[in-house]
């Protein structure tokens, strides 16, 4: 409910033009964050199917502590996702001016 009075409210009574670029802000930044999710999830499991990280249970198991190679693993993963969530989104943009 608060939600709904102090943002959604707020929107709907900006001018179409604004309202317009805000909602289309607001899908950017939805499709940039399920982009890099599902390309972190296809990246990390292409790295535990090639048993690049020290154990299988990484990520699934609390007690189980990373070794430096598996943090520059991540580490690579998660800068990998950005970057093509990047490029995915503006072949989007593209796409949708055309």
């Amino acid at each position: 409910m608060v939600i709904y009075h102090c943002f959604i409210k707020r929107v709907y009574t900006l001018p179409n033009q604004q309202k317009e670029y805000f909602m289309r802000r607001l899908m950017d930044f939805i499709y940039y964050n399920i982009f890099v999710y599902v390309i972190y999830w296809i990246v990390d499991y292409i790295f535990d199917l090639l048993n690049l990280y020290s154990s299988h249970d990484l990520g699934k198991d609390i007690l189980i502590m990373p070794t430096s190679s598996d943090m520059t693993l991540i580490s690579i993963n998660v800068i990998a996702s950005m970057i093509l969530g990047l490029i995915a989104l503006k072949y989007i943009k593209k796409i949708r001016e055309i």
